[in-house]
């Protein structure tokens, strides 16, 4: 007799299977709902303004979202959710409840500190305990970067604008204090290697924002990570002292704004803030009656200078500003016609000025915005390129003597050719004492490194160790060709320096290597 199977509770799977397949349609007209509610939203309202500080994820291709995988789903779900207002509304109340009921802030971007003021999270962790090692040896880039700039003769100006951390530490309490522990140690070994390593080129606004803000009031805004705007007149100040041209403007009057600023909206709140600002016809004014500072000038500045940038250039004869954000997304996407321009500007320049604010100045030198590969480390070393080699003549630079050589995982086969023996081949230069009187380093190399892209010089600083932050990178052409001359002052060089002449692991050829104190 016909049967329904049944299961250990008596239920008939063929029931069972009916119900799945309603379950099934059930979630698919979730999942239709999920994805037309936002967009419904989107719709009415348009899309939301970022908060928390990250972009929203960008939607994934059709295809994506069709395939037998969930990436794409999730993909596409992430970025609906995120333009979701309700999503950002409740981000909203659980911060306004935080910060209005319960007094603090604590997010990935936001912390809370004393006196009602508000702080860039990352701009603190930055400077965590664990962090200071790297840090410290960050500053080698640093270091070499002022040392040939200093031999090429540029006119290379390094300006930082101070961490609101750093001008309101008594406001850096309660949750903020948290993250702040080796705040102060790790500023200060920072600041002093500015000093000691900037050969006169470095400067620090932070003397300037006091005493401006001891007049108008107010140095930072609460809610924001920037200096007020009335603190441009303590910046303009600055940079014409700094470069020779001082004036100061002795009379002060402000004027009010009230907007919603950055860290509120980070954290999805509407709390506008009044804070003092210069009059404009007043600095327009003061700028027309004093002499314009002369030559072609360029400024590479980040949200700082941005601000400032109206203010500041009737100051200059000549003047183009250049965010760092944008010269660096140049240089990685070249050739371009930007960076093409940039370029050009920069070999233009009579003077270079260099804006960072100063919890992201050291890793900068590092990183893609101020390092060997950005538009400023490549006109360094072009520069110095250019002096080393009318001064580094035959008087001045002679073939390496063999004695000063090392070969590792190398051995010399001819005269000028090498043969890699093993992985991480490199050739160590002992430059010897500097004889009395000198003050350069001439250093000049030839070379063709099949399958290479790149050769790497190591080059730490007197008393220093090698470090990867201490190593200046050479493109070649396409064959492997190309050349380096550089010029070091004698005070940077330290005992040893180290050539790595291929990061392939094909014989190369070294057609000239020519060291010698000047």
């Amino acid at each position: 007799m016909k049967q329904d199977v049944q299961d250990l509770r008596g239920v008939p799977l063929t029931a069972l299977f009916r119900g799945e397949s309603a379950l099934k349609k059930i979630q698919i007209a979730l999942f239709a709902l999920f994805l037309t509610g936002p967009l419904v939203t989107l719709s009415i309202f348009g899309l939301p303004d970022l908060y928390e500080r990250r972009d929203f994820t960008s939607f994934p291709e059709l295809g994506h979202v069709l395939s037998n995988n969930n990436v794409g789903r999730k993909q596409l779900s992430d970025a609906l959710v995120e333009r979701f207002y309700p999503r950002k509304w409740a981000v909203s109340a659980r911060n306004w409840i935080d910060w209005r009921i319960f007094g603090f802030l604590d997010t990935d971007t936001v912390v809370s500190g004393g006196n009602g003021y508000l702080f860039y999270k990352p701009g603190i962790v930055s400077r965590a305990c664990s962090k200071k090692d790297d840090i410290t040896a960050s500053l080698e880039a640093y270091r070499l970067h002022m040392a040939l700039a200093a031999a090429a003769g540029m006119d290379l100006m390094i300006t930082m604008s101070p961490n609101k951390e750093t001008i309101e530490k008594d406001s850096v309490t309660g949750r903020a204090a948290i993250y702040a522990k080796c705040y102060d140690e790790i500023r200060q070994i920072e600041t002093d290697a500015y000093q000691r390593y900037g050969r006169g080129m470095f400067h620090s606004h932070e003397d300037s924002i006091r005493r401006i803000g001891s007049r108008v009031g107010q140095r930072y805004a609460r809610y924001d990570t920037h200096w007020v705007p009335a603190m441009h007149i303590a910046a303009i100040e600055d940079i014409r002292k700094w470069l020779g041209y001082p004036a100061r403007l002795t009379t002060i009057n402000t004027t009010t704004q009230t907007r919603n600023l950055e860290l509120t909206g980070m954290v999805a709140q509407n709390d506008p803030e009044t804070i003092p600002d210069a009059v404009n016809d007043d600095l327009a004014k003061w700028a027309a009656q004093l002499q314009k500072i002369p030559g072609r000038t360029v400024i590479l500045h980040d949200s700082f200078y941005m601000a400032l940038a109206n203010r500041l250039s009737p100051h200059f004869q000549d003047v183009k500003f250049i965010h760092l954000e944008d010269a660096a997304a140049a240089f990685r996407n070249r050739p371009n016609a930007q960076y093409d321009e940039i370029v050009a500007s920069l070999k233009r320049a009579d003077r270079i000025i260099v804006n960072s604010v100063e919890r992201f100045m050291a890793m900068r030198y590092v990183n893609s915005a101020l390092s060997w590969d950005s538009v400023l480390g490549q006109e360094i070393l072009r520069r110095n390129s250019t002096v080393a080699k009318a001064r580094c003549g035959s008087d001045s630079a002679a073939d390496a003597p063999e004695s000063s050589l090392t070969l590792k995982n190398l051995e010399r086969v001819s005269l000028t050719r090498f043969h890699v023996t093993a992985g991480d081949p490199y050739i160590l230069i002992e430059p010897g004492a500097a004889p009395a009187g000198t003050r350069t380093f001439c250093f000049s190399l030839a070379i063709k490194a099949p399958g290479s892209e790149i050769v790497g010089l190591a080059i730490p600083g007197h008393g220093a160790a090698f470090s990867k932050y201490s190593v200046v990178t050479v493109p070649l052409d396409h064959q492997g060709r190309g050349e380096v001359n550089l010029l070091l002052p004698a005070d940077y060089m330290g005992s040893v320096f180290r050539i790595t002449p291929t990061f392939s692991s094909q014989d190369f050829e070294i057609d000239r290597l020519k060291t010698g104190w000047q």
